[in-house]
């Protein structure tokens, strides 16, 4: 069975609904269909991160994200550098191969 993916504003509505009206995780889980557990792990996420913190971020690159807060900057632009690192590198290794190929070394 597929797992159900809910979009940013889907999250939100649950989020005020508990924040905002005051219902209970239970109650917002029932009312929307949803594993309290879920909702419980949006509501940290939104009072950690705010709205951004809802986003689902699974299958991207980090160098690719954007950045939620300092820590994660550092760690997005390691992992740009590390990827630019790998390209320069293999940039440097095709140069020298087609060297050799030129030369008749190979």
């Amino acid at each position: 069975m597929a797992k159900r993916t809910y979009t940013q504003e889907e999250k939100l509505r649950a989020v005020v609904v508990h924040l905002e009206r005051g219902q209970s995780i239970p109650e917002v889980a029932k009312a929307y269909g949803l594993p309290a557990q879920l909702v419980r792990s949006w509501v940290k996420k939104y009072q950690e991160q705010g709205f951004v913190g809802l986003e689902d971020r699974r299958g991207k690159r980090l160098a690719k994200q954007t950045p939620r807060n300092k820590e994660e900057a550092l760690r997005i632009e390691n992992a740009r550098l590390h990827e630019e690192n790998e390209l320069l590198r293999l940039e440097l290794y095709l140069r020298k191969k087609l060297e050799e190929l030129e030369r008749g070394d190979a």
